[in-house]
């Protein structure tokens, strides 16, 4: 595999995106799932041991992709103030579809746990009255 400046060689990805629960994704979301940023995310994700790391570039051309393809939901996570970006960023993953560790690798965590907790801080800020729910069901249906 090859790396430029942080971007990936989509060429060289062979990766079986279908494998990928697409039950229960939007429109907006099934239009993501088949951009380039999100092949980078997918091909970053799997390789915690190699970590190369989610750029800047690459954060901001998914925000991109959100905003565009999911604009109520881009809406929703940005207009709260309260969220940081670690939580902005865990909120995308997680409608996504990203599993907790790859979304540990994805965020640069050193353990689950504090994609857990994070994971919880987000609820609890968006969401303070649905205690009986799943953040990833609670995300999914915005």
């Amino acid at each position: 595999m090859s790396c430029t400046s942080g971007v990936i060689s989509l060429a060289l990805l062979k990766f079986p995106f279908a494998s990928y629960d697409c039950m229960g994704m939007s429109r907006g979301s099934n239009i993501i799932l088949k951009s380039d940023v999100y092949a980078q995310f997918i091909f970053l994700s799997k390789y915690k041991k190699e970590h190369l790391g989610v750029s800047d570039a690459q954060w901001e051309q998914m925000m991109k992709e959100v905003c565009a393809a999911l604009p109520d939901f881009y809406s929703f996570i940005t207009s709260d103030s309260q969220l940081s970006d670690m939580e902005r960023k865990t909120c995308v993953l997680v409608r996504l579809g990203f599993k907790t560790k790859e979304i540990m690798v994805l965020l640069g965590e050193n353990n689950m746990q504090s994609v857990s907790n994070l994971k919880s801080k987000v609820k609890k800020k968006l969401f303070p009255n649905s205690q009986n729910h799943r953040l990833e069901e609670l995300i999914r249906k915005i």
